[in-house]
């Protein structure tokens, strides 16, 4: 299911014409760990964080965040740079705007 954030940052990459990605790609060998978005040649992802603000829920209780902590530990350990993005930042286009310029690095 997409998400209204998700849907802003869809129209985003569109208009930046940014390519390579996929969405809920599942990066890791043996866990079900899935990112929002990556660009799985460069080993870079995107989590969207919505729930910053809300009342608590999954992701933000102190399992999600301990199981969010895992996710990204075990991201690292893989290689791959994972970038978080909360809601104020997709809706202004920062966090747009900080992908183009990490997608357009040139990579060792």
């Amino acid at each position: 299911m997409t998400s209204e954030l998700e849907n802003i940052f869809n129209l985003q990459l569109m208009a930046y014409k940014i390519t390579g990605y996929e969405r809920e790609y599942k990066f890791h060998p043996s866990r079900r760990f899935r990112f929002d978005y990556a660009w799985p040649a460069q080993m870079i992802a995107v989590e969207l964080q919505g729930g910053v603000w809300g009342k608590k829920s999954g992701h933000n209780s102190g399992t999600g965040i301990i199981a969010e902590m895992e996710k990204s530990n075990q991201a690292q350990m893989l290689g791959w740079q994972v970038y978080k993005f909360f809601v104020d930042q997709v809706k202004s286009g920062e966090a747009i705007q900080f992908m183009q310029s990490i997608l357009s690095m040139p990579r060792q």
